[in-house]
């Protein structure tokens, strides 16, 4: 199974202070040890770029560089072409998604079977705003057929059901 994971989850997992820490890196273990796993990114690599930028500007991103280069060396990595499609990309705008990675991280779960995306982001519907998004959650599930999980589902999920 391929899984998409949001930046804010590789951001907690370096990041002590977070209420969501442990269970970031417990996320990112399972990805790491279970054989049918692996994280999807775009044969581009923005969403690769946008982990390594964003965790640079962190003061402890020993975890996630370490983590990476695993799942580089046990090839837990599918790289996957992603092409935007008009139509979705029309209805992400009028749903709030501004952000170029949050698009391509629906684009991406679109091309991987089963659709699944990890993510903390409110504009996904999750994270402490994301009942202000809960339209974009029901479009993601429900018109687009993509799983959408926080932190603690993400674990539930990768833990009890594969």
């Amino acid at each position: 199974m391929n899984i998409v994971i949001d930046t804010n989850i590789i951001c907690n997992s370096c990041n002590g202070s977070c209420n969501l820490y442990m269970d970031s890196i417990f996320v990112l273990a399972e990805i790491l040890q279970k054989q049918s796993l692996f994280l999807s990114l775009d044969t581009n690599n923005k969403l690769r770029t946008e982990y390594k930028n964003t965790t640079n500007r962190l003061s402890s991103s020993e975890f996630f560089q370490k983590w990476f280069v695993n799942m580089e060396t046990q090839m837990k990595i599918s790289y996957i072409f992603v092409q935007n499609k008009k139509g979705i990309e029309n209805k992400l705008d009028n749903l709030g998604f501004h952000s170029e990675i949050d698009r391509l991280i629906v684009h991406l779960a679109l091309e991987s079977s089963p659709s699944y995306i990890a993510t903390e982001d409110s504009d996904f519907g999750k994270g402490p705003r994301g009942k202000e998004h809960v339209e974009a959650l029901n479009y993601l599930n429900n018109d687009l057929n993509i799983t959408v999980h926080d932190t603690k589902q993400a674990l539930n999920f990768l833990r009890n059901n594969l």
